[in-house]
């Protein structure tokens, strides 16, 4: 176990040093602009204790003295690591009592690993709350260049547009504050290497190195090969790339918001009205309309995807888009309304990765790709998965688009350890499912509509996973709430 590195008695002064060659000139100039304009708000700082953040709190510090009385340091234990995660806090903890700044923490109710999308929710409510706690409306983070490039990976095979390959941003609005990243224009290198220079310490987070996160494999493996194949400055070309991808975002933005007037008619979209628009700017419009008039705060770009080409090939159709709410063609608008308890019935629609998908009976269903590490695979094989939660299906590019549907009059189902294909309806008998079960089940097909796998089933026999896979796509069936 490591101990919490000593503070110098001397921070003050070499966060001093650090600004002397780390000047706000040299900042991101937006974020930098905005800080300027700010300076009557209370601020706050959220710092893990790494590197990028140690160096984002020091240089607010001696960058803006007259502020340091309305800043806080946010620390979020997740829990993850055992006693480094908490040395890690006290770490924090001691920077922020040395430099006389309010510190505001939280540990993780659980203990247990959780995925990145989680992880980052976690932080969030606990950043939102003490937000609200302490008044402040600006949130300082350290976001550097490498962390632009590890985004546009990361998001790019997920099939992003120009508004989720803009980030991070240099500043963006959440709720009733700002979230500030004005260290984008300093690579990951040049934040150490002028730490070191100044004598400051900063705590290693061991899980960065884990490969059984995707952000980490492309950290360690793609941004390496990245910036050795490339002929020029990777990261300062990505840096430009990310700026001009914002402005033509920003742009579309503009044009969106004229076009939203046009095509709203109180509560509901008129489809001519919407097909007259370029695509790019149909899809702004409806992720305006879902947003603002039912608070659904988040649309995967899939529902938009089906969406719009239900639209344009004039089909009727009904999406449930989250726990509460379905979007359907009506005449010729496009309503959105509370989904009825009493409703249990749903379209066929794409089951996307990375994100879920609400359900009328009350569950979600959830799908994503995963790397098979040897516990869990030992687990799968030896049949320890509680099948009716969860399935692990081999991963096959052209089972790329999975789809959730209703059960059909004539389907058939070969499940993982049965003799053959059976119908799906004498399955559910042999298990003495009652009507509502049999009707409200979800069925999870490919793109050829062969069923994967119906929760409650196991897998079928024909996507079951063998000893030699090791990325696999996980189906999670789960009760809301649960």
């Amino acid at each position: 176990m490591s101990k919490i590195p000593s503070i110098p008695h001397d921070l003050e002064e070499k966060s001093h040093n650090l600004l002397k060659n780390c000047s706000v000139d040299i900042w991101h100039r937006s974020a930098a602009k905005l800080l300027n304009e700010s300076q009557e708000c209370n601020w706050a700082i959220a710092c893990s204790g790494g590197a990028d953040s140690i160096f984002a709190l020091l240089l607010v510090y001696g960058a803006f003295p007259e502020n340091r009385s309305n800043l806080s340091v946010f620390h979020y234990n997740h829990r993850l690591r055992g006693e480094e995660s908490d040395i890690d806090q006290n770490f924090v903890k001691e920077i922020s009592n040395h430099l006389n700044l309010k510190f505001i923490t939280k540990n993780s109710s659980r203990i247990s690993k959780k995925d990145e999308a989680t992880l980052r929710n976690q932080r969030l409510r606990f950043f939102s709350n003490s937000m609200i706690k302490t008044s402040s409306k600006i949130l300082i983070q350290g976001h550097n260049l490498d962390d632009i490039a590890e985004t546009m990976l990361w998001r790019m095979p997920r099939g992003v547009g120009v508004e989720g390959l803009s980030a991070p941003r240099p500043s963006h609005s959440f709720e009733n504050f700002h979230f500030v990243r004005p260290f984008l224009s300093f690579p990951r290198d040049v934040i150490r290497e002028n730490l070191k220079t100044a004598g400051i310490p900063w705590r290693e987070d061991v899980s960065n190195k884990k490969t059984q996160y995707l952000r980490n494999r492309l950290r360690m493996n793609t941004l390496v090969s990245w910036k050795k194949d490339s002929d020029r400055d990777l990261l300062n070309g990505v840096g430009k790339t990310r700026e001009l991808i914002q402005e033509q975002d920003d742009a579309l933005h503009v044009l969106a918001e004229s076009a939203y007037i046009e095509c709203k008619k109180e509560d509901k979209i008129h489809i001519n009205q919407l097909l007259k628009q370029p695509k790019g700017i149909a899809r702004k419009v409806l992720t305006f309309w879902i947003s603002r008039e039912f608070t659904q705060d988040l649309i995967h770009h899939y529902h938009l995807n089906d969406i719009l080409n239900f639209i344009y090939d004039r089909k009727s159709f009904k999406i449930q888009i989250s726990k509460e709410h379905v979007i359907k063609a009506s005449g010729d608008y496009l309503i959105c309304h509370k989904n009825s308890s009493k409703d249990q019935h749903w379209g066929a629609q794409s089951l996307p990765f990375e994100s879920s998908l609400f359900l009328p009976n009350g569950y979600f269903v959830k799908s994503e790709k995963i790397q098979l590490l040897p516990n869990l695979k030992n687990e799968i094989l030896s049949g320890k998965i509680n099948q009716n939660e969860n399935a692990f299906i081999k991963y096959d590019a052209s089972k790329f688009r999975l789809i959730l549907r209703m059960r059909r009059e004539g389907d058939k189902f070969h499940p993982m350890g049965a003799s053959g294909k059976r119908k799906v309806k004498d399955c559910m008998i042999d298990k003495k499912w009652d009507q509502t079960k049999k009707n409200s089940t979800p069925v999870i097909t490919d793109s050829k509509n062969d069923i994967l796998w119906i929760p409650g089933f196991p897998p079928s026999n024909s996507s079951s996973i063998s000893t030699t896979d090791d990325r696999v796509i996980r189906l999670t069936y789960t009760k809301t709430g649960s």
